[in-house]
């Protein structure tokens, strides 16, 4: 028993009626309520039964939700109350115009189940308000696909606006959006579901009891609230252990044969493996037979079921009246586990800081969690279905039935009985076990063949190429239209898609004059003067590429107007080699002081090969001219495999939102196709 009581699993549903302004939800919760009733009628749950209530605008404004209709079952140990919910949700959204959503203490679980069938935008982080159950079809809203969709298709998606993609409330608001999910993933989760209801009725065991005629009574009246005791049996503690001692509510009376009858309980299989095999030594306020005695299995069984009504009743009693608010000075919190988690939550998180438990400061901060945990249990109790905590109302008020007359009841349940169930499932035999591991290895080389098939069908896309040219991409070919793109689409305004390219902009005759722009650079840099262009005309190997450049640096002399010269005449000209020697030492710091020569890929001088490691540099030639070794102390950068690295890595990103890329590589494709 390492899990401990208060820590169970649960699944937990949220009901959106749509349209959502008429009928009023309190009418449509009455109609929910009736529907699942129906359809779950005589089956013993495990833990929680199926609940639904309404959540209030104040508690859906905290959770930035919308009012809807939501509950919260435990389902414990025993999953396939979970799936028999979800075939009920199924169900009640082919009868009703509802749109639900589904989660439990692991999140997506749908999901899970079908974690095979899935695509891979979808994690844990991208799934939220999107996976939806509509019209007994699973529907899963899409992430958007390129920038244009993000106003209709947010990336964060509230669950308004998911409302708003499934269930638009007019024609004109349909947004066209795909959100049924793949067949395959419907497949995985109808097969999921298949056989209910009768695989849920087939979970359950039938066995004879020997119980006080209260207990059989409360039974009768309250087939479910098996599940509580056993449950408070098997989660006992130490409190537990000293109510099953007392008895002071069901203690059993073996004088009077109307104190004591054999009847059948209905529970569960997985409540019956509990009982069955857990150890526990009889109180003394029960006889049983001896283990060789045909009744012994009854009265053993009888015997727990009462101990756990006895302790559920007594925990339940501690709580007080269900009609009235939870106090600070009534609530129970030593034996409450809610209080105790929530206390060991708010110590992990430094509320009582490094005060010494005891202290004053410790108790004044302790009486403050204890007033915050009243509140929400006072808020909790008016949406939840707290099943436990009315269990001893309950029982006080089917016992206080006088028209039950026990000599009457005990006959009742002696001509009722039935023979106990087979036991037979209780054990696996190894090729029951052999079969289950068949069936899911199946599942996995299924998966495992379909991607393969996937992959093989990626590189076979262009059965004419060679295998050199399958094998390894024309890189060169994709940096060159890239660049091409980037040429003819570019604008001074940025990048755009060839259907609305705007203004053609002749980049040719955009004014630009060289000696007014070294002139600035002067001014700022505070260079001493020099013919600047004798300097500009000497020194043709970094800030002139050919001698083109000069004859247009001469085309535009003739050009200045006054204010230009008088600029001139004021600051001089540039001393390039000051420049140069100035632009060398910025180089040096920002090679050697930071990573930035380190974010790029360079080329060696005069060859093609480039410098992947800074490293390198050591174990060159050291027979190079002045001139050399500053080109290789400072490589230049190779800017065609800087350009594939950064699409890679763009493409190898998250694509749950589209990145810039995508649409750039789509408008090469455009202007291919238009070529």
């Amino acid at each position: 028993m390492d899990k401990k009581q208060g820590e169970e699993d649960f699944v937990e549903y949220h009901l959106y009626p749509f349209p959502p302004s008429t009928p009023p939800l309190q009418d449509v919760l009455a109609s929910y309520q009736q529907f699942l009733s129906t359809h779950s009628r005589d089956f013993i749950w495990h833990y929680d039964p199926i609940h639904l209530v309404l959540m209030s605008p104040v508690l859906a404004a905290q959770q930035k939700d919308v009012p809807h209709i939501w509950g919260r079952s435990r389902f414990g140990e025993n999953v396939e109350d979970e799936w028999f919910i979800v075939y009920l949700l199924y169900l009640l959204s082919l009868s009703f115009h509802v749109a639900i959503r589904i989660e439990d203490t692991d999140g997506q679980f749908l999901l899970i189940e079908a974690a095979l069938a899935l695509p891979k935008w979808i994690r844990p982080e991208t799934a939220e308000n999107r996976v939806w159950i509509k019209s007994g079809i699973l529907h899963i809203i899409p992430p958007p696909r390129n920038p244009a969709q993000l106003a209709s298709l947010p990336t964060h998606l509230s669950v308004e606006k998911a409302l708003f993609i499934l269930c638009p409330p007019t024609a004109a608001s349909i947004t066209g959006i795909v959100t049924r999910a793949d067949e395959s993933i419907q497949a995985i989760l109808n097969e999921r579901i298949e056989g209910y209801p009768s695989k849920a009725t087939a979970g359950i065991h039938k066995v004879r009891c020997l119980l006080p005629v209260s207990v059989a009574q409360i039974l009768r009246a309250k087939p479910q609230f098996v599940a509580y005791a056993i449950r408070a049996f098997y989660y006992r503690d130490m409190d537990g252990m000293n109510m099953s001692s007392q008895m002071k509510k069901f203690s059993p009376d073996y004088s009077s044969k109307t104190s004591m009858c054999m009847t059948t309980v209905v529970l569960t299989r997985c409540l019956y493996a509990q009982l069955v095999y857990q150890q526990f030594h009889a109180p003394k306020a029960f006889s049983l037979p001896p283990p060789s005695h045909p009744d012994f299995k009854a009265a053993e069984i009888g015997m727990k079921i009462t101990c756990g009504m006895e302790i559920a009743y007594q925990s339940s009693a501690k709580y007080g009246s269900h009609d009235e608010d939870f106090t600070v000075h009534a609530y129970p919190f030593e034996i409450d586990a809610a209080w105790r988690e929530f206390k060991k939550n708010i110590t992990g998180l430094g509320f009582f800081q490094a005060e010494i438990e005891g202290s004053q400061e410790y108790r004044r901060r302790e009486q403050l969690a204890k007033e915050q945990f009243i509140s929400l249990q006072n808020e909790a109790k008016q949406t939840s279905h707290d099943v436990e905590r009315v269990l001893a109302t309950t029982v006080d008020r089917i016992l206080a039935d006088e028209s039950v007359h026990a000599d009457a009841f005990v006959k009742l349940c002696k001509d009722e009985l039935v023979a106990d169930d087979d036991e037979s499932w209780l054990f696996v035999s190894a090729e029951q076990l052999g079969t289950i591991f068949a069936q899911k290895q199946q599942e996995l080389e299924r998966f495992e063949k379909q991607r393969k098939e996937a992959k093989q069908t990626r590189l076979d896309y262009d059965s004419t190429a060679s295998p050199s040219q399958m094998s390894l991409p024309n890189f060169d070919q994709l940096v060159g239209q890239m660049k091409s793109f980037v040429s003819n689409v570019s604008s001074y305004e940025g990048a755009e898609l060839p259907h609305h390219t705007g203004v053609d902009v002749d980049v040719d005759n955009l004014p630009f004059d060289p000696d007014l722009f070294l002139n600035i650079m002067q001014s700022s840099l505070g260079f001493t003067a020099k013919s600047g262009a004798e300097s500009l005309s000497a020194d043709s190997g970094h800030l002139s590429d050919s001698s083109d450049d000069h004859s247009s640096a001469d085309d535009y002399a003739h050009h200045k107007d006054e204010d230009e010269d008088k600029i001139e005449d004021a600051v001089g000209n540039i001393d390039l080699s000051q420049l140069k020697q100035v632009m060398q030492q910025m180089d040096a710091e920002l090679l050697t002081d930071t990573t930035l020569g380190a974010d790029f890929e360079r080329c060696r001088p005069n060859s093609k090969e480039t410098v992947l490691d800074p490293s390198n540099r050591a174990s060159r030639s050291p027979t190079h001219d002045d001139n050399d070794d500053d080109d290789d102390e400072f490589p230049p950068v190779d800017v065609d495999v800087n350009l594939l690295q950064s699409m890679f890595a763009s493409l190898s990103g998250p694509t749950d939102v589209p990145s810039p890329l995508f649409q750039i590589l789509e408008a090469m494709q455009h202007n291919k196709n238009n070529m």
